[in-house]
């Protein structure tokens, strides 16, 4: 006869400040205490006194209740003195402003009253049981490998930054054997996800939220692996998520991504906050996209400016011309005398393919490779793979008479449909 799983011992901590018998307490103790999954142990959480109800004990989770004063303080402290143990916090409903903070300070998940009592059984259950995946990967490497990242900044919106950057990380992805990933640090307005067609909850913030228990899987685990094999890290669909995360937090990721991760790609809002300056600060290579028009190339000279003012070589600045060949574009040699930087990249203007794509939510190099536009951004991919030292492994060619060799998918007349209706409104917290 087999055993009977052991139960999950889950700590519930209060304040004594509120008392036993209140109600909202008692739904969490309920709940818990009726599932015979589930071993339930109560503690105090009043200050000084959460560390000690979790030292000593054999736990798998602790849950904060209803706290007098800030609950990240509680959660702080369990953090500090229990590391690995996950904690879940349960909040009222006007606490949703705090929820990020909880977080940040340590906490695994966040329950808003009032819940259903299979609500807070479930989310038990799954912290416990990633928790138990976490522990159970042992082959997962250290965070110590140095891949090579690459920043990619339009020098105002609508140039094309985030079309350069998530092609870019395709290609890097197709013609290389390296590990790509794809991160968005344009926190308020970054939209990888939808040139992706990736609906999640999963984003930077979630990342920063586990900072300190950083590893490969946990990484691996809250990215989204796209079908072209780019592990992508999309922007917070919440602004509040967004507006929490400041730039050392974005740093640190980018580190985390960086040892993770052999080629990565960074997108950046084309202003240079803290956000786009910390990814600046650590690229091996900066892709400045542009388009030929007086105010696009008037940001452009601002940000190679900048580039000179932090030390950059020319060789990691190279310049990107979107719309190369569009109709009342200025002269390219009127472009680099002016800018006093030759380009790097020239890309056409070539709509048809684009707005397919855009429409289709996947990127034109895989959608319509043989395009104009497709050719010229697997040859870019090409020479950035090549300048960073990355072997190319797939037989690309990109020259006039043939492209790359991936069969161009059958394309639905009800593409933008199917687009429209795999987005979905963020859920507000």
């Amino acid at each position: 006869m087999s055993a009977s799983p052991a139960k999950l011992r889950v700590l519930v901590l209060r304040d004594a400040g509120f008392g036993g018998a209140n109600e909202t307490e008692s739904e969490v103790v309920a709940a818990l205490g009726s599932d015979s999954s589930i071993r339930l142990l109560e503690g105090a959480a009043g200050y000084g006194e959460a560390a000690r109800s979790v030292q000593n004990q054999e736990l798998d989770l602790v849950i904060v209740d209803e706290v007098a004063g800030d609950p990240t303080t509680v959660i702080e402290q369990i953090e500090h003195a229990a590391p690995e143990l996950p904690i879940v916090v349960v909040l009222d409903e006007d606490q949703a402003m705090i929820a990020q903070a909880c977080m940040l300070a340590g906490a695994r998940a966040y329950l808003f009253r009032p819940f259903d009592p299979a609500d807070i059984v479930e989310v038990v259950r799954q912290v416990c049981s990633k928790e138990e995946r976490r522990r159970a990967r042992t082959n997962t490497k250290p965070l110590t490998q140095a891949g090579r990242l690459i920043v990619v900044h339009g020098s105002k919106g609508g140039v094309g930054a985030t079309t350069v950057a998530v092609n870019l990380a395709v290609t890097l992805a197709k013609t290389t054997d390296q590990r790509v990933a794809l991160v968005d640090v344009n926190l308020l307005g970054g939209d990888t996800d939808v040139a992706l067609n990736i609906v999640t909850d999963n984003s930077i913030a979630d990342v920063v939220a586990h900072l300190r228990e950083l590893d490969n899987s946990l990484l691996d685990d809250t990215m989204i692996r796209h079908p072209s094999g780019v592990f992508v890290l999309p922007a917070p669909s919440q602004l509040e998520r967004a507006e929490a995360i400041g730039g050392h937090e974005t740093a640190m990721v980018l580190a985390a991504c960086r040892a993770n991760f052999d080629l990565v790609v960074v997108v950046t809002s084309s202003r240079p906050d803290e956000h786009a300056l910390a990814a600046l600060e650590m690229a091996d290579l900066v892709m400045l996209v542009t388009t030929p028009e007086i105010a696009a190339l008037k940001s452009a000279a601002r940000f190679l400016q900048l580039g000179h003012n932090l030390g950059f070589p020319p060789e990691k600045l190279q310049l990107v011309i979107n719309r190369l060949n569009s109709k009342n574009a200025i002269p390219l040699d009127d472009i680099e005398e002016n800018l006093h930087h030759k380009m790097s990249y020239g890309l056409p203007s070539d709509g048809e393919p684009m707005v397919e794509a855009q429409n289709a939510g996947e990127p034109v190099v895989i959608l319509r490779p043989r395009s104009r536009i497709g050719r010229e951004l697997w040859r870019v991919g090409r020479e950035v793979a090549l300048k960073l030292g990355a072997p190319i492994t797939a037989a690309v060619t990109v020259d006039g008479a043939t492209a790359d060799p991936i069969q161009e998918p059958k394309r639905s007349r009800f593409a933008l449909l199917a687009r429209f209706r795999s987005l979905r409104p963020a859920t507000a917290p």
